[in-house]
């Protein structure tokens, strides 16, 4: 702070002195930065951290998430470090901080993404087959992890399983079953197979004009 004191003189006349207290606050410096990936698909898991600030400190954060003006309170931690949190995927930019009304320097522009989305698994194929008999799907990812499969197929068919069998499957179920894998909520493309089931005949019905006597027509 400075004590400044003026005295305005007229002809030999001196004033009494005046003064004003100046106050120079500090500019804050975002000196580096660091950013992380959302963990999960559509989650918001991501986060910036701003990097040479002064220690349990709050600040004004203000940035742009695609566009849109965010401004939100942060302290920083012990290390003088902000760190914006529960970001989801998306580009954000014009990050600043202000302390005592006086603002930063602006960092960014910041890309989160989400992680990849596993591979498209396959279908193994599954032949033709007749009514009553069992359709075996199997399906499976180059991707390695704790997948989730998703099935879907005629007469509203849906399983959640890796491999899955329709028991004494109908005519009907005849058609094209989808089916995706997902991991970390990231789904796969879909990969599909076609399957036919034909129609069982019917059980024949044997007439007979037994008993009849010999040297007759049977």
């Amino acid at each position: 702070t400075y004590d400044v004191c003026v005295t305005a003189t007229a002809g030999n006349c001196p004033s009494h002195k005046a003064s004003v207290l100046v106050i120079i606050k500090p500019t804050p410096v975002i000196s580096d930065t660091s950013k992380t990936d959302p963990a999960n698909c559509k989650s918001s898991t991501g986060s910036i951290t701003l990097k040479g600030l002064i220690a349990n400190t709050s600040y004004i954060v203000n940035y742009r998430e695609n566009g849109t003006l965010r401004t939100i309170p942060i302290i920083s931690n012990a290390s003088g470090h902000v760190i914006i949190s529960g970001l989801a995927a998306g580009i954000y930019t014009e990050i600043s901080v202000t302390l005592n009304d006086c603002p930063s320097n602006k960092v960014g522009p910041f890309t989160l993404v989400d992680p990849n989305p596993p591979a498209t698994p396959v279908i193994a194929s599954v032949a033709p087959l007749c009514s009553g008999d069992t359709i075996k799907l199997s399906a499976s990812t180059s991707t390695p992890g704790a997948m989730i499969y998703t099935w879907n197929g005629p007469n509203n068919f849906k399983s959640g399983a890796k491999d899955t069998l329709i028991m004494n499957a109908p005519a009907s179920a005849s058609g094209t079953y989808f089916v995706t894998a997902t991991l970390n909520n990231c789904t796969s493309a879909p990969d599909s197979v076609s399957v036919i089931v034909y129609q069982t005949p019917g059980k024949p019905v044997i007439t007979t004009n037994s008993p009849l006597c010999s040297d007759s027509t049977l």
